[in-house]
């Protein structure tokens, strides 16, 4: 099995949302994902998808979207972007699954899974302290979002040979390498942190990189070309 991660779906089967005004890489990019997908994940294999998942604005909304996730191949672990306005109350996304029948989507939130012998950590994170318009509005989820991430990896086994992070926000920028993020996930000993939210063009370059022991992979669907990328396991 190998474990894959996509973020910044967008989707938008049930809502009029065109995509393709940020670029005319999006045209089609629905039809894009799906081929994409099929193509590579098997049933066998977990997609991380990072937030920003659909465009619905209630989660019985976005019911279309979901249906879609769950016909694609694999088992799928989400975290909230902050496009994401369907989001609820853990309860009541996981009853929406069981009304509707969707099992193959599982809920990153204040917890975390074993995928074979990894472990996926997560929370949506925000922007920046360096960030320019950070305010004090900005602190108080910031440092709740910081303080969700140490619940997550609480729950840390510590016979697990890779540790994943996945955030919507990303835990680093161009300027600034190190953060309370970076610091929480090195001392966690985390190998590969994924995110998304990012769409400037040619900013991927800035945000693939290494500190300390630590791979981070900027994975929103533009920047892979909206194909599934392989975080860890072999190609069958």
């Amino acid at each position: 099995m190998s474990i894959y991660a996509i973020a910044d779906l967008h989707l938008a089967y049930s809502q009029n949302k065109p995509m393709d005004i940020f670029g005319d890489e999006w045209l089609g990019y629905m039809d894009k994902i799906k081929l994409n997908w099929e193509m590579i994940v098997k049933d066998n294999d977990t997609v991380l998808i990072p937030g920003d998942i659909s465009w619905a604005m209630h989660i019985n909304e976005a019911l279309e979207d979901f249906m879609f996730l769950e016909s694609m191949p694999g088992r799928k672990i989400i975290i909230k972007g902050n496009h994401d306005y369907w989001w609820d109350t853990v309860p009541k996304i996981k009853r929406f699954f069981e009304d509707n029948r969707i099992r193959s989507i599982d809920i990153l939130h204040n917890n975390s899974y074993l995928v074979e012998d990894a472990q996926i950590f997560g929370t949506r994170g925000w922007i920046l302290k360096n960030t320019p318009e950070f305010s004090d509005h900005d602190d108080k989820i910031y440092k709740r979002e910081i303080e969700r991430l140490k619940l997550s990896l609480s729950s840390m086994n510590s016979e697990v040979k890779k540790r994943i992070v996945m955030l919507h926000y990303p835990p680093i920028s161009y300027s600034n390498k190190k953060n309370e993020f970076t610091d929480i996930m090195d001392g966690y000993g985390i190998d590969i942190s994924i995110f998304g939210h990012i769409h400037s063009s040619n900013s991927a370059d800035g945000y693939n990189c290494v500190i300390g022991n630590t791979e981070y992979k900027l994975v929103s669907s533009d920047h892979i070309g909206f194909k599934p990328v392989r975080i860890l396991g072999t190609i069958a």
